[in-house]
């Protein structure tokens, strides 16, 4: 077996690491040992709107493929900055000074929630215009067309999560956007010395949150909408928000004569058209986003770091489909990854005891650029046990004492991380 030195270099090798905006800003993310791809996407992206500096970092959480999480982080950024700048213009008067941005705050939120629907309907609306007869379809025609327009058709049935936060950094101010079950929070220094404390920034649409899941069958009151294991219909799995999965947003023929012959299996094996009957009130999926604003100046001298991340870091400190089998740790992960922020003495115990292995403080030493995402993550999927390392690295999950017990179901997983404090610094810097 190989030392723990070679089995973090050998992990650090399948991380894709980012930094941004100077060195304020670190993400980093990992392909699932199952999966073809890496179906996570980052966006980190900066700009000068009336002589201050606004800041959008993004993590999506793409699902059954990477083609609508790749499209919306590439134009996330367009959308929200020509938005940004309309609101700004026209509906502020070019006033961005802190009193007047505040007192405005629900104008930039809705103008947040307007955008990621405008981005979502866009996607279904070019469907719609290539395949305005889709009853009349035959396969023969609809394959031909798939074969034509296979990106397009694409994105439209695949799907993607989306936590984004837009950052005025000259004003102290911050939207966060979640759409899914991916994550934006805060974490702060506590008053407790050696404790870093965290706060959820958005709440998450999944179907084992008791208000997402009745407003889910509210809508749907004749149905038998979700299943015993919180699938939607049977085909996506516990998400209730997303941009994308418009076989659950348009009517049964777009999934009977279009998604139904793409290269796709529902998750019990069976065809997408064995469930198309199923399709009877759509929209199942919702593409409204949950919207937060906050004003960070007052927790300035808590030393505040921004925190994205995608379900892969619930999934790991949850540990019941990784390390534990069946047994949740019932942690929350928002905090977990606040206290490996300032993994003090008095708080490495209790990480150590949620996630069942030992942490460091420096984890990716060894490396020549230091990205805190990196070293977050390295703790998490196995910190200083060689084992649970040298299982995600080999991309086996049958390795020492995994051997014959349980198949690691490791999802692609995904962090950004942006120290508010030395971002400022950073922008000031660039800008002088």
């Amino acid at each position: 077996m190989d030392n723990l030195e070679d089995v973090k270099r050998q992990l650090q090798e399948e991380f894709v690491a980012l930094t941004g905006i100077g060195w304020s800003v670190h993400g980093a993310t990992f392909k699932s040992p199952s999966a073809i791809e890496n179906e996570d996407r980052m966006v980190i992206h900066a700009a000068t709107i009336r002589g201050q500096s606004w800041v959008l970092l993004a993590v999506c959480d793409g699902h059954s493929g990477s083609a609508t999480s790749n499209y919306v982080a590439q134009r996330l950024p367009k959308y929200l900055r020509s938005a940004l700048k309309d609101v700004i213009e026209n509906k502020l008067q070019g006033c961005v000074d802190h009193e007047h941005l505040v007192a405005n705050a629900d104008v930039i939120s809705k103008m947040l929630q307007a955008e990621i629907k405008n981005l979502d309907d866009d996607i279904g609306f070019v469907v719609r215009k290539l395949f305005n007869d889709v009853n009349e379809l035959t396969d023969a025609e609809a394959l031909r067309l798939i074969d034509e327009h296979e990106e397009i058709i694409e994105r439209a049935f695949q799907g993607t999560s989306v936590a984004l936060a837009l950052i005025n950094v000259d004003q102290y101010l911050i939207w966060s956007a979640v759409l899914g079950n991916s994550t934006v929070a805060l974490s702060t220094r506590s008053d407790e010395i050696g404790v870093r404390q965290a706060e959820t920034l958005c709440e998450r649409h999944t179907l084992d949150v008791p208000e997402e899941r009745d407003r889910v069958t509210a809508a749907h009151p004749s149905e038998e909408v979700i299943d015993d294991q919180q699938r939607l219909l049977g085909l996506l799995p516990l998400v209730s928000r997303a941009i994308g999965d418009f076989h659950l947003k348009y009517g049964n023929a777009y999934l009977y004569r279009l998604f139904s012959l793409l290269p796709h299996t529902a998750l019990d094996g069976t065809t997408l058209r064995d469930h198309y009957h199923k399709v009877d009130t759509p929209p199942y999926v919702s593409n409204e986003a949950s919207v937060r604003f906050m004003d960070y100046g007052i927790l300035w001298e808590r030393w505040p770091i921004l925190m994205l991340y995608t379900n892969g870091v619930d999934q790991l400190i949850d540990g019941s489909r990784v390390h534990n089998p069946g047994i949740h740790s019932g942690a929350d992960p928002a905090s977990v990854v606040s206290f490996l922020l300032g993994l003090s003495d008095k708080v490495k115990p209790v990480v150590e005891g949620i996630l069942g292995h030992g942490v460091e403080r420096k984890w990716n030493e060894l490396g020549s650029n230091l990205n805190r995402a990196t070293e977050v993550l390295g703790n998490l999927l196995g910190g200083t046990d060689v084992e649970r390392l040298q299982a995600v690295v080999t991309r086996s999950p049958q390795v020492g004492r995994y051997q014959g017990k349980h198949m690691l179901a490791l999802d692609d997983t995904t962090i950004i991380l942006c120290d508010l404090t030395v971002l400022q610094q950073e922008l000031e810097r660039i800008l002088a």
